[in-house]
């Protein structure tokens, strides 16, 4: 088996005589939510570090995340190879002023083709090529293509364990003969938005990754899938973390009848003016630890200025703020960090 471990980053490919290359490659992909590229030494976790010490393992230092840093942008551009302003999966929830509706995986219609037609993802690539593809939770993977029933997929359930996920991968890949799947896990990122890096409960989370971690391995062993010269793992993840220091609260800065929004979340909120858009600028670019962008002036480097659904000013939290819209509003100890090229941002 060949392993390369992503910390978010560079794809960094080990040449291994071991691979049989006479033979159909089996490829699983797992991406962790968050799990930050320096993780692994900072929590002491084990069952990587044992793995990693494996002469079929190599790792790449780290990778870097698109712009925007969040779940669905960025795993929408892992299995389509697209820039977020070319997918158009701008955040995890946003407005689309053509269809006058709102993306968000609480609605009804998240599925729906609408939302998801402007890259077509690596599952029919596998399928074009006669491979028997499945995907695990992935974040869009459930979205209605018509030819989406080619592959198996499963519609998103926090309950489902790690540990059942592998139990039945492990049975497409032995029983089913499936090539190629991919498979999604929401830890460690919930738990650090919700305590933080530095608290007790996120390094019990992270441990328990760890252990998971260490039963997917298990389950290759037993099932010989790990000693096989046809099957390969690739683990990685979508973006970093970091803690956050302090909340803005932008109803000090912003007249709530002065804008819609368009997209919110902790570190990047999308506006649409109703008033004068120089005028709604000249305030909110004075909102301290905060960078505030014309879309036409966003920076090349991010790709994410030529789409619809990106609002018509941008508001970006300075790295370890956050950023919320009214009073009361549930504050989190853990935040994507804003921009994609810090180190904190890299990832696994």
């Amino acid at each position: 088996m060949q392993i390369i471990i992503l910390i978010l980053g560079l794809i960094n490919y080990a040449e291994f005589s071991v691979i049989n290359y006479s033979r159909q490659q089996r490829l699983l992909i797992v991406s962790l939510d968050g799990f930050r590229h320096d993780y692994i030494e900072r929590y002491h976790l084990d069952n990587f570090k044992s793995f990693l010490n494996k002469d079929q393992a190599s790792k790449a230092p780290y990778m870097n995340p698109q712009f925007t840093t969040q779940t669905f942008p960025n795993h929408w551009s892992i299995v389509t190879g697209s820039y977020v302003e070319n997918h158009g999966i701008i955040a995890n929830s946003f407005f689309d002023p053509k269809l006058n509706e709102t993306f968000s995986r609480e609605n009804e219609n998240y599925s729906n083709l609408k939302w998801w037609n402007s890259s077509r993802p690596i599952w029919f690539s596998s399928v074009d090529q006669g491979l028997k593809t499945a995907s695990y939770f992935w974040p869009g993977s459930d979205a209605l293509f018509s030819d989406s029933s080619l592959y198996k997929r499963l519609d998103f359930n926090k309950s489902i364990t790690f540990e059942n996920k592998v139990d039945e991968i492990i049975n497409w890949f032995v029983k089913e003969k499936y090539i190629f799947i991919t498979m999604y896990h929401h830890q460690p990122d919930a738990a650090a938005h919700r305590y933080g890096l530095d608290s007790t409960e996120f390094n019990k989370t992270i441990k328990e990754v760890d252990k998971s971690f260490g039963y997917l391995i298990k389950k290759l062993k037993e099932s010989k899938l790990f000693d096989s010269d046809d099957f390969n793992l690739i683990v990685l993840s979508d973006h970093g973390m970091v803690n956050i220091k302090d909340y803005i609260i932008l109803d000090d800065y912003i007249n709530g009848n002065d804008t819609l929004v368009w997209s919110e979340t902790g570190n990047l909120i999308h506006f649409k003016p109703l008033i004068n858009q120089d005028i709604f600028f000249s305030g909110i670019k004075k909102i301290p630890n905060t960078s505030a962008y014309f879309k036409k002036d966003l920076p090349e480097k991010f790709h994410y200025k030529y789409n619809n659904r990106i609002g018509d000013i941008v508001l970006i939290a300075d790295e370890g703020y956050g950023m919320i819209l009214m009073y009361g509003k549930k504050l989190r100890n853990g935040q994507n960090p804003p921009e994609n090229y810090e180190d904190k941002k890299k990832l696994l």
